[in-house]
């Protein structure tokens, strides 16, 4: 039998069941394998401060999660693009200079490093203890890694519901569209029976189809242009623009559109707008996409345990890069009966009551 079972092959999901199989556990992960996956089409940008508005547990777990990564990129055995460089923000207006001199205020009391520079804009701040990596690099040197310590990688698409208690005394799950089905003892299939103890939901976006969690699609669009990269990731003008190469990524658009991941002339010319500010001159549009970011309500991730049982681990937004070592830590620690590395009250997906209840039904 298995140890876990893990819905969701993003980022999330394959750094909890590479630290698993490293623990010596055994692992599969389910993925439904969806272009617009948000771990494919994000920024790669690692903002511990730059995200976070206030002193706050979030802030903390950001933090944390930014000092795993040097140890977390090294153990890969791959080049997937970590810098630890910094980030820089520019403001262009009354409001933009006015937001980032409380940004510094309050940063600055919680004794985090800011530096002003002279670099553009009305204020220029630096924040030395940020940076980056490539995250379509890191998802793939990911799934290479799995594999390297034995994690099963079976592709099939989730639809879940209700359904009674298992033996357990679990509730029990069902994975549809692909022919197979998670239940609190394993998923099955016609054609094999996979049994695992333990269920763990990283499904992003697609975690509210699921269970019901109240995590939906945002959608998010970004540019690579070719221009000249800047020497770190830059905020600013509405919009960021991060190094790629020898070209530049320009993000990144918000917009409730549900599950719908196309591209639009909308997106484009907003996020022409930003590279004129924070990459001036006229460049070509290399390439154009869109990801679905999960959210949830507070936009602060689900981490914890569902009285089903299920593990959940999802719903962070415009942050699962950054917090990916971290959630792998606390789902491997879930999974093990041990205490997580921080206190996950804060994060805990029942605070939304009685609507984070498993609602799971047979597919057939």
């Amino acid at each position: 039998m298995l140890d876990a079972a893990i819905v969701g092959g993003g980022l999330i999901g394959l750094a909890s069941a590479l630290e698993l199989a490293r623990r010596g556990r055994k692992v599969c992960v389910v993925d439904a394998a969806d272009g617009a996956r948000a771990s494919w089409a994000a920024a790669g940008i690692l903002g511990p401060q730059s995200e976070v508005h206030a002193p706050s547990p979030m802030l903390e777990l950001c933090r944390r999660s930014f000092a795993l990564y040097p140890e977390f990129a090294r153990g890969l055995g791959a080049e997937v693009g970590f810098r630890p460089c910094g980030t820089l923000h520019l403001a262009f207006t009354d409001a933009e200079e006015a937001a980032l001199v409380e940004q510094r205020r309050w940063q600055e009391q919680a004794a985090l490093r800011v530096e002003e520079r002279s670099q553009g804009g009305r204020l220029a701040l630096f924040f030395p203890d940020e940076g980056q990596v490539d995250n379509r690099r890191l998802l793939l040197a990911l799934r290479e890694a799995c594999l390297r310590e034995g994690v099963e990688l079976r592709q099939g698409r989730a639809a879940l519901g209700s359904a009674g208690l298992g033996s357990a005394g679990r509730r029990s799950a069902g994975l549809g569209s692909a022919g197979l089905r998670l239940q609190a003892s394993g998923i099955r299939s016609e054609a094999e029976s996979i049994e695992a103890r333990e269920i763990v939901l990283c499904a992003g976006s697609w975690s509210g189809q699921l269970a019901a969690l109240p995590v939906t699609p945002v959608r998010g669009q970004l540019l690579l242009v070719d221009a000249p990269p800047p020497a770190c990731v830059v905020f600013g003008g509405g919009g960021y623009a991060v190094p790629r190469g020898a070209q530049t990524l320009i993000g990144a658009t918000t917009e409730n559109a549900g599950f719908d991941a196309t591209p639009t002339e909308e997106g484009r010319a907003a996020l022409l707008l930003v590279a004129a500010k924070l990459v001036p001159g006229a460049h070509a549009v290399v390439d154009h996409w869109a990801g679905l970011r999960p959210a949830t309500p507070d936009t602060l991730p689900l981490l914890g345990r569902l009285p089903s049982g299920v593990i959940v681990a999802t719903g962070h937004y415009r942050n699962g890069v950054l917090l990916a070592p971290v959630s792998a830590q606390i789902v491997a620690a879930l999974v093990e009966g041990k205490p997580p590395p921080v206190d996950l009250a804060p994060f805990d997906p029942l605070r939304y009551a009685a609507e984070s209840e498993s609602a799971l039904e047979d597919p057939t």
